[in-house]
């Protein structure tokens, strides 16, 4: 396969999900990626267009000697880029947070104003995050439902669920209000049947941010690309770090500010920004998870892994923290966007 990029390869070493191939001219990701070719060719475009603009924190798909963006093989292609040598960021480590923030950002103001050729359409989710997050409450509401209506239905995991049942409502409410706002619609327009789109990372979790041994920090992994708001990529970093640190103040204003001075939010995006950080997502995961575990889970006691019960737990004991966070913040989001 990697004759496919005319290397001379030394060794190759499983780590995790991708192989580590030492070659003489240098050491590089060889990862196998379950996308049409169309997609590659999207992921390839993108980088190359946020390249062309400045940003030097992505390693861009290694082309092949042929010029392609993959080498197929049973039916999967594998692609290959450089390796970045490092470590994944820590959420415990602020300073990191905040250099990734930006790195996010920098990825967001260079990828913008991508046109995307004719007949290769990348995933979008613009203008429909409202849709997204109805059909989500339906489903939550659902579980809680059930679980409400027998206790003991569906164990600890249910029990914690039912127990929080007022407060989730709410949330999930005025979470799908805020984004069937003008405000959400006011942002799509511009994007919806028009070539030019902005692009989104999809998956800004710790692991794919790489800290280099020189403090930097480089983004990887681009399989979850698509054409989305940029907030929405902020959303989910800050949820994730929110859920680590109990939603602390600390740790979630500075990495949100940090963002911002390398991207401002455009007018209208903070509200969006607040409104999805509303819904309750760890938890609908968590239930999503717990159905691919055990899809009869809401229909007996259930025997869901621990770790499923421990971050319910978890989730739910947060709620509260999430629901003072966003109060803290939402005045002064309602004074910029008038």
């Amino acid at each position: 396969m990697l004759a496919a990029w005319s290397l001379e390869v030394r060794s190759l070493k499983v780590r995790r999900s991708v192989v580590f191939v030492e070659a003489v001219e240098g050491h590089y990701c060889l990862k196998p990626i379950r996308k049409s070719q169309s997609r590659l060719e999207f992921m390839q475009q993108v980088q190359e267009h946020a390249r062309s603009r400045g940003f030097a924190r992505l390693q861009p798909l290694v082309r092949t000697t042929s010029g392609a963006a993959a080498v197929w093989r049973d039916g999967v292609p594998w692609t290959l880029t450089a390796w970045v040598e490092g470590r994944d960021l820590s959420y415990d480590r602020l300073e990191e947070v905040r250099r990734a923030a930006r790195v996010l950002a920098g990825f967001h103001v260079a990828a913008s104003e991508f046109q995307n050729p004719e007949g290769r359409g990348p995933t979008s989710n613009i203008g429909k995050w409202p849709a997204k997050l109805a059909s989500r409450t339906r489903d939550l509401l659902a579980a809680l439902d059930r679980c409400s209506a027998a206790p003991g239905l569906g164990g600890e995991f249910g029990a914690e669920l039912a127990g929080h049942a007022e407060r989730l409502t709410e949330h999930s409410h005025r979470s799908v209000r805020r984004l069937a706002s003008p405000a959400y619609a006011d942002l799509c327009r511009p994007y919806l049947n028009n070539r030019i789109v902005p692009v989104c990372h999809g998956d800004p979790a710790a692991h794919n941010f790489i800290v280099r041994s020189d403090g930097e920090v480089e983004l990887i992994d681009l399989n979850s690309l698509r054409a989305d708001l940029p907030c929405v990529d902020l959303w989910k970093l800050i949820s994730r770090l929110g859920f680590h640190h109990g939603w602390e103040p600390g740790a979630l204003t500075p990495a949100i500010k940090a963002y911002c001075e390398e991207r401002p939010l455009a007018a209208g995006e903070r509200g969006v920004l607040l409104g999805l950080l509303w819904f309750p997502e760890k938890l609908w995961r968590l239930t999503v998870d717990a159905a691919k575990a055990d899809p009869d889970w809401m229909s007996h006691g259930g025997h869901l892994p621990a770790r499923l019960v421990g971050e319910m737990r978890a989730a739910c004991e947060s709620l509260e923290l999430k629901e003072q966070f966003i109060a803290g913040v939402e005045p002064a989001s309602s004074a910029a966007s008038g």
